[in-house]
């Protein structure tokens, strides 16, 4: 195989994202650094886990829109410094493989590459013996091969290899894994979601490493390894920035992290503006979402330009977003009510196919109460679907 189409990268990312999840308790278990907390492993599934949500969510198999999901959905679910890490691998593949309808091994190398680069950026003070090292050392190999190298089987198979030798010299540069006796767990996790890739490709069963097991002095490693009097705040923070001002520039998020950098001791600053969009339904998309709409409702008389006059109705306009994958839901309140939320999506969303269930949710905020971080509940509501059937619930 010298291409992968769309599809193929859908496939490709799901059978990474499977392999590391297989395997996570594996990592977790090599988890040493920065402290012993053991959830490297958990923390790279939850980011994979939200990119392959995110790349379900696509509907059309179009390169540029998988690729974007991708990135998308890695940067909202990265969990941890690994995760977020990741996320930024994840961002700069997405930007040179959206570019292209098929990813040869040329593309994949630099995509590959981009990554290294981006996730180099966003950490102010890079480590090597980490992730990071990995990453650049495997992508300046498949660089290299890629030349060469057009078969992707043999193309992974060469990456894996180097990657392997990469990872297991990590000890030498970080000396608190080899007190530990272990690899860099993050180092592991990517080579466990190439490794899955590979597997995709081979038609090669996936396979579950056990953790490894390492003794209670070897994960007390801060004595010669760090130096805690140095650290102001001895715990981690994550949190998103949204509803931008129009004119923020990366610039401005460049300067955010110079600001953080002041304050705290190990600071990680994300940022891609494409999160937030603000669309107006008097312009945009308004003729295409016009005759959607009244393709699907012709037979009930309607006409185009009827059509037109319903999509300038925000909640119609709200529910043909979601019908075409460029939102997630509605939300209803002070100004739409849950009715007329529901009527919307009960005449454009659930008429798509493979929808079957429209229904709402309650979101409940808690402060203060036994929920403790779990401060956000969601509550399937069944006004709609008065006697849901368990598939029915499922999709609730």
């Amino acid at each position: 195989m010298t291409g992968l189409n769309t599809q193929d990268i859908r496939e490709l990312f799901k059978g990474g994202a499977l392999n590391l999840e297989n395997n996570k308790e594996y990592v977790n278990s090599l988890n040493v650094f920065p402290v012993p907390d053991g959830d490297t492993g958990t923390n790279m599934t939850m980011t994979m886990s939200s990119s392959v949500r995110e790349i379900d969510s696509v509907t059309e198999n179009r390169m540029d829109l998988v690729c974007s999901a991708l990135a998308k959905g890695a940067l909202n679910g990265a969990r941890g410094n690994s995760g977020v890490i990741l996320s930024q691998i994840f961002k700069g593949m997405s930007v040179v493989m959206q570019e292209v309808g098929e990813v040869t091994t040329k593309v994949f190398a630099r995509a590959l590459k981009a990554g290294s680069n981006t996730a180099y950026d966003v950490v102010s003070h890079p480590k090597e013996g980490t992730i990071l090292t990995v990453v650049r050392l495997v992508s300046d190999y498949a660089m290299r091969i890629s030349t060469k190298k057009s078969d992707f089987l043999e193309f992974f198979k060469l990456i894996l290899h180097k990657g392997e030798e990469i990872l297991q010299k990590t000890p030498d540069l970080l000396p608190v894994l080899k007190k530990a006796g272990v690899v860099d767990a993050g180092g592991r996790g990517l080579l466990l979601i190439l490794e899955g890739m590979y597997n995709v490709l081979a038609g090669v069963k996936m396979e579950k490493r056990e953790p490894q097991e390492i003794s209670r002095e070897a994960t007390d490693v801060f004595d010669d390894s760090h130096d805690l009097d140095d650290i102001k705040f001895q715990y981690c923070t994550e949190f998103f920035i949204i509803n931008l001002f129009k004119k923020t520039t990366l610039s401005d998020i460049d300067k955010l992290r110079d600001k953080l950098n002041k304050i705290g001791d190990s600071v990680i600053v994300v940022g891609d503006l494409s999160l937030v969009k603000v669309v107006n339904p008097l312009t945009e998309d308004i003729e295409d979402f016009a005759n959607e709409f009244y393709e699907l409702r012709k037979a009930k008389g309607v006409t185009l330009d009827e059509a037109r006059v319903q999509m300038r109705k925000n909640l119609n306009y709200g529910a043909m977003m979601t019908r075409k994958g460029l939102a997630d839901g509605m939300v209803a309140g002070a100004i739409n009510s849950t009715g007329n939320v529901l009527r919307s999506g009960l005449t454009i969303v659930k008429t798509k196919p493979g929808i079957k269930t429209v229904s709402s949710c309650f979101i409940m905020c808690f402060e203060g109460t036994p929920y403790k971080a779990q401060d956000v509940m969601v509550f399937g509501d069944c006004a709609v679907n008065i006697d849901p059937t368990a598939e029915q619930l499922a999709d609730i």
